[in-house]
Parts: structure tokens; C-alpha cells; sequence
């Protein structure tokens, strides 16, 4: 993954960095974060009380 984008999607850049962004940053962001990996959460007895 581009780095750029890893600091991105994690946060780790200037506040003014959304500015080079572009119309595209949407598409772009929505790209990359598939190629993350993905856990499968089921709640197998875990239950929240309340």
C-alpha cells in the first residue's frame, strides 16, 4: 500500500494533508481499505449486558 495513503487511512498526517486529497480521495480510500484484511466477529456466546 502507498504510504501516503497508509497514513491516511491511520491518521498520521498534517491536518492541512486533506487538501491534496482530490475529488477522487473517496474512491481512493474505499480502494485501499479493501485490500485490508477482514475478521469474521460473531457473538458465540459474548453478550453485552444491560
Amino acid at each position: 500500500m502507498d504510504e501516503r495513503l497508509q497514513n491516511i487511512i491511520q491518521g498520521h498526517a498534517p491536518a492541512n494533508e486533506a487538501r491534496a486529497y482530490g475529488d477522487l480521495w473517496p474512491q481512493t480510500a474505499q480502494r485501499e481499505i479493501r485490500k485490508l484484511p477482514r475478521d469474521e466477529v460473531g457473538d458465540e456466546g459474548h453478550h453485552m449486558s444491560g
